[in-house]
């Protein structure tokens, strides 16, 4: 899932909320990649997270993205998956 360009400024970060169809050891596993370049799935080079979801409710999930301040950037939600069952995320801001 490929979101549009962002330039963040300042105290910018990327919020969402998630939730996986298994528990574990079959919970899904889902990172995000950040492209400085265009929207191209191979611009895609750098991952800044990484995490194995929990199932039930949806977990709220925060990222810092300061390190990209003045840049613009394109973000990726990347399913690595176990189980290929489901992985739910919501409010992506």
């Amino acid at each position: 899932m490929i979101f549009p360009a962002i330039t963040p400024n300042g105290n910018y970060g990327l919020t969402w909320t998630a939730t996986s169809g298994n528990a574990a050891p079959y919970a899904d596993t889902y990172e995000i990649w950040v492209s400085t370049t265009n929207d191209q799935i191979a611009s895609f080079t750098t991952k800044i997270y990484s995490n194995t979801e929990a199932s039930g409710a949806f977990n709220n999930h925060y990222i810092d993205l300061s390190q990209f301040n003045g840049q613009t950037i394109y973000f990726a939600f990347r399913n690595v998956s176990k189980n290929a069952y489901y992985l739910l995320i919501d409010n992506v801001k």
